[in-house]
């Protein structure tokens, strides 16, 4: 079986995601976003192709989904590819009238209320035939038989040969040897051996006088002050600037990648809510020339605050982000 597109309204993520690592502990293999994106790739293309390459179109349908413009722009290049669509409706919201047209007429899977049986049901219409859920499984695993199981004499006698072999090695070989003993009538003394031969002479004229100027290090080589400066100048600017891991067009983030803060800002002057970002946030999403059209807001300790998802704003000559440096 081929690839499985797996849309969704990012407000139903969490159940999109459980259900993708259900189907793939079943042998179904899966396309799903942002997962299956590679960093700095074109966020429209990625998708367009996994639809265009895949076998199957699940859709993950909701109130929320309905709404969503990217979830009806995929279901039209399912459509236009002559894709089977398959829609795991989780309310009894009906269709949006966009999608209606299309949708109307396909086979559903209206959820019952229990996500694992929900799951199971898709897993079966997928690949045809029941598929057992994890608790049936565990009923029914095979007793292990007891013929199989080792003899713990056998273990006994061996543990034994091993700590009697340990005991011999470091008996003959580990075990420190004993010194010479002094013959009848010579000095205990005579037998120490004398150590202050061994200690270099410390010569007091090989510390040569610091240069004047610059830092010494223990080595009597200096540190050119002026570097270090222009070094401290280059930090201090390139704090001031947000960076953004992906491509940068004319300063700005243009495509999928992520966006750190460096100082407080609103995020979108398009985002109705007026949400603002913290020094150390960071948004992983797609942009247009300087606007967000979808991403995942986390905060500096890398937890996540919410989605974003504004649309393609590329048309407005505003730019609402700041101009941004490579990381």
């Amino acid at each position: 079986m081929g690839k499985i597109f797996i849309s969704y309204s990012t407000k139903n993520q969490k159940v999109a995601n459980a259900l993708c690592e259900y189907l793939e502990r079943q042998g179904v293999s899966c396309w799903i976003a942002p997962r299956d994106i590679p960093s700095a790739s074109n966020y429209a293309g990625e998708i367009t192709r996994a639809i265009k390459s895949c076998e199957r179109f699940l859709l993950v349908y909701s109130k929320d989904a309905g709404k969503s413009v990217h979830v009806k722009n995929e279901v039209n290049l399912a459509i236009n590819n002559t894709k089977a669509i398959l829609p795991y409706c989780l309310d009894d919201s009906p269709y949006d009238d966009d999608l209606e047209y299309y949708l109307s007429t396909r086979q559903k899977i209206a959820s019952c209320g229990v996500q694992d049986q929900d799951f199971q049901n898709i897993a079966t219409l997928l690949l045809g035939h029941p598929v057992a859920s994890p608790r049936e499984k565990t009923e029914t695993a095979a007793p292990v038989a007891k013929g199989k199981q080792p003899n713990k004499k056998i273990l006994y006698y061996i543990l034994g040969a091993l700590v009697l072999v340990a005991l011999l090695v470091w008996l003959f070989i580990l075990r420190p040897k004993p010194g010479p003993r002094p013959e009848p009538g010579k000095p205990v003394d005579s037998l120490l051996v004398d150590t202050t031969a061994r200690v270099p002479e410390v010569k007091k004229d090989t510390v040569s006088t610091p240069p004047a100027t610059g830092d010494t290090r223990k080595d009597n080589t200096t540190i050119d002050n002026t570097k270090k400066d222009n070094t401290k100048k280059e930090v201090v600017k390139n704090e001031l600037a947000d960076t953004f891991t992906g491509t940068i067009r004319n300063g700005y983030p243009d495509g999928y990648g992520t966006y750190t803060f460096k100082q407080p800002r609103r995020i979108d002057m398009h985002d109705p809510e007026k949400r603002m970002a913290q020094k150390g946030d960071y948004i992983k999403g797609d942009w247009t020339n300087g606007h967000l059209n979808y991403g995942e807001w986390y905060g500096a300790d890398g937890v996540k605050k919410g989605n974003i998802e504004l649309g393609d704003n590329a048309a407005d000559a505003d730019h609402v982000f700041a101009k941004c440096v490579k990381p």
